[in-house]
């Protein structure tokens, strides 16, 4: 609980509070372990469709549901649909982020400019297609998530510690595997059809990159950062808030 204060205490509160958010500004978050599945990204194409899911024939389409004995299908079928409109209710209530991940290839490379100056550069090999898309299934659903602008995330200047720790990764070499993590906020869901990509029909969730991040693919350390700057964590908007809300309490002047 944060509790108000009075005086030389409240200063120094709010002093600490702006070293805390000028950290958070400057220094990109990490990305979340967690990564989206199926049904994570199905609530997200319903959520942005504003279009509400039939739950009921979603507890019919589990394996569970399939499987279990008839004397207790009846309670496992509305045990599920309770289950499903509970996250539904909850998922309303919250910003969506999907997170997916991908392996990569990384290229370092090392430029000098004409007045002598060195520049350190990271190149993602970002997959070249028609189409690019991340595909996901949830029962019946065939899914395509389609990150905009991922293209243009490909080559970074990066500082020197950070192209050395790089090449350590690769062990001392400028090329190597990395996984690369993406958090996606959904923006569009073509939700009239789908479409035909890649000889399947996939219902297309369009979606805009909030935070990428590269890490090694065998110890999973991170490697690199990157925030949209549009791009709000709830942490940081909550510390936002507190710094800028107005202070309820007035000094009171004190007679002499």
């Amino acid at each position: 609980m944060i509790k108000k204060h009075s005086g030389a205490c409240q200063m120094i509160f709010r002093s600490l509070l702006f070293v805390m958010l000028i950290s958070l500004m400057n220094v990109p978050l990490p990305a979340r372990a967690e990564l989206a599945n199926g049904e994570d990204v199905a609530f997200a194409f319903f959520k942005t469709a504003g279009s509400n899911p039939d739950f009921d024939k979603w507890a019919r389409g589990t394996d569970e549901y399939k499987h279990v004995a008839p004397a207790f299908a009846a309670q496992y079928l509305e045990e599920e649909r309770q289950r499903l409109m509970r996250r539904w209710k909850d998922d309303e209530k919250r910003e969506t982020l999907l997170e997916t991940q991908m392996a990569v290839s990384i290229h370092l490379s090392h430029s000098r400019t004409k007045d002598g100056k060195d520049e350190y550069w990271m190149n993602i090999d970002i997959p070249k297609q028609d189409v690019f898309y991340l595909p996901y299934s949830f029962q019946d659903y065939q899914f395509a998530i389609m990150p905009q602008n991922l293209e243009k995330m490909n080559l970074h200047s990066i500082p020197l510690q950070q192209f050395e720790l790089m090449r350590s990764q690769f062990g001392g070499g400028l090329s190597g595997t990395s996984s690369l993590h993406l958090q996606l906020k959904p923006t569009k869901s073509y939700i009239d059809q789908p479409y035909d990509i890649d000889g399947k029909e996939q219902w297309v969730l369009i979606t805009d990159i909030a935070a990428v991040s590269l890490k090694a693919p065998n110890t999973g350390a991170a490697l690199w950062n990157y925030t949209a700057p549009w791009y709000v964590s709830p942490v940081k908007r909550e510390l936002e808030t507190i710094y800028k809300a107005p202070s309820s309490e007035s000094p009171t002047p004190q007679t002499p």
